[in-house]
C-alpha cells in the first residue's frame, strides 16, 4: 500500500460498498500522521535570511567599492549604467549563492552531528530552505543592482 492514499479513496470505497447497503458515513480512511512544521523553523529561517541578506549586502558593498575604479573606466569607455547594475547583480548572486550553499550544508552537518548519536533522522523542510536561499540570493541581486556605487557624472582628467 502506498504511504499517501488517494484523496478520493473514501468516495470510491463508498461507491464500491453501496450495493452491500453499507452507509458511506461509516467509512473513514485513516491517513498517517504528518507532523506540522514547527513555527520555530519559520522564525529561524526568517532570522537567518535577514542575517544572510545583511551580510551579503555588506560583502557586495565592499566588493562594489573595490570595483569603483573599474566601473568608472567602463563609464569612460561608454558602457551605460545598466551594465554596471548587471555586473553588481551577478556579483551579488554569486557571493550570496555560495554563502547560502555553505550555510545550508554547514547547518545540515551541525544538525546531523547533534542527532546522529541518538539515531534520530534529520528531517528538514528542503523545499522551504531552497525557497529561502533563492529568495535571499534574488533579493541581494536586486538590491545590489539598485544600489550601485556612485560614479561622478563629470569625468575628471588627471
Amino acid at each position: 500500500m502506498t504511504e499517501n492514499p488517494p484523496a478520493d479513496l473514501e468516495e470510491r470505497l463508498g461507491r464500491a460498498v453501496e450495493p452491500l447497503g453499507v452507509p458511506t458515513s461509516d467509512l473513514h480512511v485513516e491517513r498517517g500522521y504528518e507532523p506540522p512544521v514547527p513555527a520555530r523553523w519559520s522564525v529561524t529561517l526568517t532570522i537567518g535570511a535577514a542575517i544572510a541578506l545583511v551580510s551579503a549586502m555588506t560583502a557586495v558593498g565592499g566588493a562594489a567599492q573595490e570595483l569603483r575604479p573599474r566601473m568608472l573606466l567602463l563609464r569612460v569607455v561608454g558602457f551605460r549604467s545598466g551594465v554596471q547594475r548587471r555586473i553588481l547583480a551577478i556579483q551579488a548572486a554569486v557571493i550570496t549563492g555560495l554563502a547560502m550553499l555553505i550555510g545550508v550544508l554547514g547547518g545540515w552537518l551541525v544538525a546531523g552531528s547533534q542527532l546522529w548519536p541518538e539515531d534520530i533522522p534529520v528531517a528538514m523542510p528542503w523545499s522551504t530552505i531552497a525557497v529561502t536561499a533563492l529568495g535571499v540570493a534574488t533579493a541581494s541581486s536586486a538590491l545590489a543592482a539598485a544600489l550601485r556605487p556612485r560614479t561622478d557624472s563629470r569625468l575628471r582628467e588627471r
